[in-house]
């Protein structure tokens, strides 16, 4: 049953990333962290506080992730902490997603939840309880090697 209070709320946190890195990239902060991401110490010789943008963006993500987490509480209802540190759920599952889709990509993302929600269903379908497990290790170590910096979103535009 799909309940309208929710998807309206879903769409809305799914837009509230979107909203502070539109609102972020058009300004001089974008472009102080896009210098710190390739070289601190260099924009720590430009005289940039990079400790405070680094703060800032912690920060920011902390909410977006506190919101998603609070939403994701309200829509199950209850967690247990087997759902939430189990290494086939959610957990280990959003890493993955911005690792298969590309880091540092706006498109990234979208592109590995697609590839890892599939591959999550796929598994899913295997009888044993123990190869879901060793399947998704599996993929995890191959995608950390082979597409940890551009990502499939990279692959696909190419």
């Amino acid at each position: 049953m799909i309940k309208p209070g929710i998807s309206i709320s879903s769409c809305l946190l799914l837009q509230a990333p979107i909203w502070s890195s539109n609102g972020l990239s058009d300004q001089s902060s974008a472009t102080i962290l896009f210098a710190i991401r390739e070289d601190q110490d260099a924009a720590e010789s430009l005289g940039i506080n990079t400790t405070l943008y680094k703060t800032i963006a912690l920060c920011l993500s902390a909410v977006l992730t506190g919101l998603a987490g609070a939403f994701y509480t309200s829509y199950m209802g209850y967690i247990d902490p087997k759902v939430v540190f189990a290494l086939h759920d959610i957990s280990i599952v959003a890493i993955m997603v911005v690792m298969v889709g590309g880091v540092a990509t706006f498109g990234g993302p979208i592109v590995g939840a697609f590839i890892m929600v599939m591959l999550a269903e796929v598994i899913r379908t295997i009888r044993s309880w123990a190869l879901p497990i060793i399947h998704f290790s599996e993929f995890f170590l191959l995608s950390s090697s082979f597409m940890c910096r551009t990502g499939s979103w990279a692959i696909c535009l190419n």
